[in-house]
């Protein structure tokens, strides 16, 4: 028998079947290409400042680059991986990947309306300006994804003020960001 429960159920297990299908396109236009080109000079640059001990980062970044040093930081992580022109691309890439996640969850939030939510977050996955974004050794997807998650919770900040805990994380990724 057909009830409001289930229809609901069945239209939100729809709903994140699509959203995973959007993410992975996302991933996968993304990962694609990831280590095919050689970084450029610039990039190279950025990613040779990752070397080294978490305060020489600090100072390499403070005199050698205009980029915050947290993204110099996740690079460092990721290096421990490997040292290749993917392991460079991946902290702007799963950054990119990840904000499209981000970009379904504030629509929906601000419109509350899943089917804007998915068409919104389709189309940024698509997108070539964040694809070119998401494959350089620079801090634009990084910015991106702390950007994307300080609007989420402003506005469920400004939705829920009953809820403090909206408020604290608005305060606590807008610290963190500016370091990205």
């Amino acid at each position: 028998m057909f009830n409001k429960k289930n229809i609901k159920e069945d239209y939100s297990k729809r709903i994140f079947f699509w959203l995973v299908i959007i993410v992975g396109i996302g991933a996968v236009v993304r990962l694609l290409w990831l280590g095919n080109y050689s970084l450029h000079y610039d990039e190279a640059r950025e990613y040779g400042l990752s070397f080294g001990a978490l305060s020489n980062i600090v100072e390499a970044a403070k005199k050698n680059s205009s980029n915050p040093p947290l993204h110099l930081f996740l690079i460092k992580f990721f290096s421990n991986f490997g040292i290749s022109d993917f392991y460079a691309r991946i902290v702007p890439t799963l950054s990119n990947i990840l904000t499209i996640f981000f970009v379904y969850q504030f629509t929906n939030i601000l419109f509350k309306d899943q089917i804007s939510a998915l068409f919104s977050s389709f189309f940024f996955s698509i997108s070539f300006t964040q694809f070119r974004f998401s494959n350089e050794v620079r801090p634009y997807s990084l910015s991106l994804l702390f950007a994307s998650l300080i609007l989420l919770s402003f506005e469920l900040a400004i939705q829920k003020p009953e809820e403090r805990k909206w408020k604290y994380f608005f305060a606590i990724l807008s610290s963190i960001g500016f370091f990205a």
